[in-house]
């Protein structure tokens, strides 16, 4: 749903990927470039060091290891192979490649113009607002758990394969193109093309924490306290030591563990939230280690809300101070040695904090978000850590399945306040909030969360918004982008199948007519304007396409393809929450809600629905369109 640094991959190609809002290098500026320039060394002599992004590869024993915690990079995880989802490892293919020379070169070269496609099929004019009640939660989820698992960069010198812009384009000047540069690739031991992930692939948070050691210390106090860096106003921290970021070094750009935190204002208020999250977690736990009262110890910025009980009237509240009385405490979250004072190092408490936020945000992702995106029991209960597990990022799932997000985008991020009014400074037009965080430093991050809360999302269909399919990162040839043409063109550099072989492959079906793939007549109309046969359809196309399928919003195809990654990940992850955890921190994390961390950590209370991935009927019984 959610992608890439590229250009435009990275924002919303992917929601989810990501690069959702999700790409290409032209979305890192020369200078980026130049400060990475100390890792082309490495780069020289193994592919799999990014020289754009310089994420950095740890340094791995080749032992066993059976430590507890998780390593930041993601290796290690499967004790027999430990290279599993680790950051610059090759994406897994779950279908055969369909590249021109079934080995490296770009497949789908006989197929319509990406851009052409874009056109006549993914135009989309007026709101589609989604049936099932869904909010614009579920494509800011989508788009931040896909950033915690994949990033695939350019390659360096670039590849590059520009987007055509046809004649008569409505929009882009004629002779201009996209940039488009190939992603970065090592060849397997026998010779096919196989593209990089750059990131830890396991839900494990590293959006919040980075994918190497070198981030993740960055983003640290390192004071004792176990706390991440936050700037005034218990916002992100400022890119200050120029590490490489999506849209440049700047240190006006904010620092988080993924680099395209910046990529739009929602997107940035997500890691904010879970940055305060973490620190909250860290004061509560260094109150205990000294025997203080976990509401007194401030340190003078807020930490978050310590407490969530129920009072007497059974009304859940959230506070600084702890219940009065015999109050019943939902959520315990104080150490049953509260009060004595203990030895506890900063890296401890950084530890443990970072292993709750890791949890929250795997049971948020199954709990809430799944149950919305595929159907109410399309994940099933967890049964245990299955070590043989194939857990790798699929590239399927990277460049096709989980960029679906991009066609529930809503043009327009509402900003709400308290009462549920649109605030003084207004809503936010999506094409106006790429590498913004001015607006959240001017009106922080409470009534982006809100108005994600507050409005139905798009519906998951072959239309995109004009916002990201003409205007994404810049005006129409002035870098402006398409983000349908980005998708439909990293599919085909990724060498995917076209989406009846994908059904095929997967023993779904073939479908024979244009009719088969939509019940909407106008989109089966312009399919069968664009393209020749059912067997010459983009597998991302197709996808988006179909009607949805066993109760939840993604039709059949990107229905099996996104469940089975997700019950991959996390059958396949030997630090699951549910198998990690001690009794009492797993039953914490399992009776939050995403709504309950925003409580937590904002001044938004009740005005928001305990469920936040759904609408709930506003004052006076009206939905938001």
């Amino acid at each position: 749903m959610y992608r890439p640094i590229r250009s435009a991959d990275v924002f919303l190609v992917g929601l989810f990927t990501v690069a959702l809002l999700f790409g290409t290098s032209a979305a890192l500026s020369a200078e980026t470039q130049k400060r990475s320039a100390r890792h082309k060394q490495d780069a020289d002599t193994n592919p799999r060091v990014s020289p754009v992004l310089g994420i950095r590869r740890d340094k791995r024993s080749k032992s066993r290891d059976r430590r507890s915690s998780r390593p930041f990079d993601g290796s290690r995880n499967n004790l027999s192979d430990s290279e599993m989802n680790a950051a610059h490892t090759a994406l897994r293919r779950l279908l055969p490649n369909d590249y021109l020379d079934g080995v490296d070169s770009i497949a789908g070269q006989t197929r319509p113009w990406p851009r052409t496609v874009s056109n006549i099929v993914l135009a989309q004019s007026g709101s589609r607002p989604n049936t099932f009640g869904a909010t614009d939660f579920v494509w800011q989820w989508g788009q931040f758990i896909d950033h915690d698992i994949t990033l695939s960069d350019g390659t360096d010198p670039p590849e590059s394969h520009p987007i055509v812009i046809p004649d008569d384009d409505p929009v882009f000047p004629v002779g201009t193109g996209i940039d488009f540069n190939r992603s970065i690739y090592l060849h397997d031991g026998n010779g096919v093309r196989q593209q990089i992930n750059e990131i830890s692939g396991w839900i494990d948070a590293s959006m919040v924490y980075g994918s190497d050691n070198e981030r993740a210390v960055a983003l640290r106090t390192m004071d004792g306290t176990g706390r991440l860096k936050v700037e005034p106003g218990n916002l992100l921290p400022r890119n200050l030591d120029g590490l490489a970021n999506a849209g440049g070094p700047s240190p006006h750009l904010f620092l988080a563990g993924d680099v395209r935190s910046n990529e739009q204002a929602g997107l940035a208020a997500m890691h904010t939230l879970f940055v305060r999250e973490h620190n909250r977690l860290a004061n509560l736990f260094l109150s205990e280690a000294n025997g203080r009262d976990s509401a007194k110890d401030r340190r003078g910025s807020r930490s978050g809300k310590m407490y969530r009980y129920e009072d007497e009237s059974g009304n859940v509240v959230y506070s600084d101070r702890p219940p009065a009385g015999q109050t019943r405490v939902v959520a315990r979250e104080r150490d049953k040695h509260a009060g004595r004072k203990s030895k506890v190092s900063g890296d401890q408490i950084y530890e443990r904090a970072r292993a709750i936020v890791v949890a929250e945000i795997q049971h948020i992702t199954y709990h809430e978000f799944l149950p919305v995106l595929l159907g109410p029991r399309a994940v099933g209960r967890y049964s245990g850590y299955r070590p043989g597990t194939d857990a790798r990022v699929a590239n399927e799932f990277s460049t096709a399945a989980f960029r679906i997000g991009h066609s529930m985008l809503s043009p327009t991020l509402l900003r709400l306040d308290a009462d549920g009014e649109v605030i003084a400074a207004g809503n936010l037009a999506l094409r106006d909030a790429f590498f913004a965080p001015q607006i959240l430093r001017r009106d922080g991050i409470e009534p982006l969360l809100r108005g994600l809360a507050g409005q139905l999302c798009q519906q998951v269909d072959a239309y995109v918004i004009d916002d990201v399919r003409n205007f994404l990162f810049g005006d129409p040839g002035l870098g402006g982008l398409d983000l349908a043409a980005l998708n439909i063109q990293r599919g085909r550099d990724h060498g995917n199948p076209d989406y009846n072989s994908a059904r095929i492959a997967l023993g779904l079906a073939p479908v024979t007519r244009f009719a088969d793939v939509s019940g909407n007549p106008e989109t089966v109309s312009r399919l069968r304007r664009t393209y020749r046969d059912v067997n010459d359809i983009d597998l991302w196309v197709g996808g988006v396409a179909e009607d949805p399928y066993a109760g939840g919003m993604l039709g059949e195809l990107f229905h099996k393809i996104v469940k089975r990654q997700f019950l991959a990940l996390r059958d396949g992850d030997r630090f699951w929450y549910a198998k990690a955890l001690s009794r009492e921190d797993r039953e914490l994390v399992e009776s939050l809600t995403l709504a309950d961390i925003i409580r937590m950590n904002t001044e938004i209370n009740r005005e928001i629905q305990d469920n936040v991935f759904m609408v709930a009927a506003a004052r006076g019984g009206r939905r938001r369109p």
